[in-house]
């Protein structure tokens, strides 16, 4: 496939680890300790960001492994570069635009309610349809033949796996996680 760099695609499956893992430290950091106001109804909320935290980590995780056997790849089918080409930068600007959502989140955010916490599964839910790309895209990586990594990729749930990312994020709000007062 023309235009598909192995290099660049390390790239940025190493700009999405190196994300993912930032933001779920500031996720982290933004929930605390959280002691809710009295006048506040206990919420849901500091265990799903918590999840998505737990979701940022894999992610970077996955994505570091991407990167890593992007480099090391014998070969890379071109159903894969393709794929990879779609799913890497727009996974890329998803963890962007979530960074920046967060690193508006305040601890009183938390405590005082105002995190739209739909907004919170939606992004649980792309950054989970990403890993699971990603952690399939790795594996594919392990095979050193092209026909063999076609074949794989040929199968309807390899192309469903590919697809998922931008099905769930037409489906979810992928809103901003701090609600407008």
């Amino acid at each position: 496939m023309d235009g598909f760099s192995a290099n660049a695609a390390s790239t940025i499956a190493l700009s999405i680890a190196t994300q993912s893992q930032t933001t779920a430290s500031q996720i982290t950091s933004a929930i605390g300790n959280p002691s809710p106001s009295p006048n506040v109804a206990p919420s849901t909320t500091p265990a799903k960001l918590a999840f998505l935290s737990t979701r940022l980590q894999q992610l970077s995780q996955h994505a570091h492994q991407l990167g890593e056997a992007l480099l090391d790849a014998k070969a890379v089918a071109g159903s894969l570069q393709a794929g990879l080409s779609e799913v890497l930068p727009e996974a890329d600007a998803d963890v962007g635009r979530l960074a920046e959502s967060v690193g508006k989140v305040k601890g009183e955010d938390v405590e005082g309610g105002r995190i739209d916490e739909g907004s919170v599964d939606g992004w649980v839910e792309v950054m989970a349809a990403v890993s699971r790309v990603v952690i399939f895209a790795t594996q594919i990586l392990t095979i050193d033949n092209e026909a063999e990594q076609e074949r794989r990729m040929d199968h309807e749930e390899a192309k469903e796996l590919f697809t998922a990312p931008g099905l769930v994020r037409k489906r979810v709000s992928l809103g901003e996680l701090v609600k407008s007062a």
